[in-house]
């Protein structure tokens, strides 16, 4: 499992956890996608993403060693880590684009370094990338200094040019997971102040406490909200009786 992997499931409530732990070990295992739906399956796609592009990249490793490589000096075998192994890498267009959207405009041939710099493309992909992260702290520490100033300086963090700017590859992963973690709740929160207004018998539903719907005609609690999927679920409690 990788770290990018790990922090995603890390940022998740406690509950979710052990369930996207099993479904990342039977996905890249097994090849076996969980059956989830809405919220859950997009909190997946990342993860199944990472799990193919890593499966991806052992397969060509793989060829190329059977195959024995590209010659020596062959300009295939250089372009190799840039084409093959990058398989979600950004466009310089993509990079310049991303870098104007947190206030900084730069050269094609700056974009072309940002991509050529060692950086895990997966670092560069929004949302929360390496880019606006720098950005952000750049901002934050030197907004008195001249712009010029602060464009070299997120050019040169970003770029890691000297040690003075290592720090930031320690903390991003960090940032990048809080992030996440924060669009997670939001999520979950948009979707527990917006539940249906009808139950399925047409009965108007009215809230019984902040997790549960009342529904007038059927006189039950006939919806729950389940922060797993961020979804009202739909419960009818008959049904439920009788199993029980």
């Amino acid at each position: 499992m990788s770290e990018t992997t790990f922090n995603q499931i890390d940022s998740l409530p406690e509950n979710m956890q052990l369930k996207y732990y099993r479904a990342v070990c039977d996905y890249g295992l097994n090849g076996i996608e969980p059956n989830f739906k809405g919220v859950e399956k997009s909190v997946f796609i990342p993860m199944r993403d990472l799990i193919d592009y890593s499966n991806d990249r052992s397969r060509i490793n793989a060829d190329n060693g059977r195959k024995g490589g590209a010659p020596e000096g062959n300009q295939n075998r250089k372009q190799a880590k840039s084409t093959d192994l990058n398989l979600f890498q950004p466009t310089s267009t993509e990079i310049m684009q991303e870098a104007k959207g947190h206030g900084f405009f730069i050269e094609p041939k700056t974009a072309k370094s940002f991509l050529e710099c060692g950086l895990d493309p997966l670092w560069l992909s929004p949302p929360h990338t390496f880019i606006e992260f720098v950005a952000e702290r750049i901002k934050g520490k030197y907004i008195d200094k001249p712009l010029e100033d602060i464009k070299a300086m997120f050019i040169a963090a970003v770029l890691s040019k000297d040690e003075a700017w290592d720090d930031l590859r320690q903390e991003y992963p960090a940032w990048k997971s809080k992030r996440e973690k924060k669009n997670r709740n939001t999520v979950i929160e948009t979707a527990r102040e917006n539940p249906p207004t009808n139950c399925r018998c047409g009965g108007r539903l009215t809230h019984h406490g902040d997790n549960e719907l009342y529904c007038y005609e059927c006189r039950d609690v006939t919806h729950r909200f389940d922060e797993a999927s961020a979804e009202w679920i739909y419960e009818d409690r008959r049904i439920a009786n009788a199993i029980r």
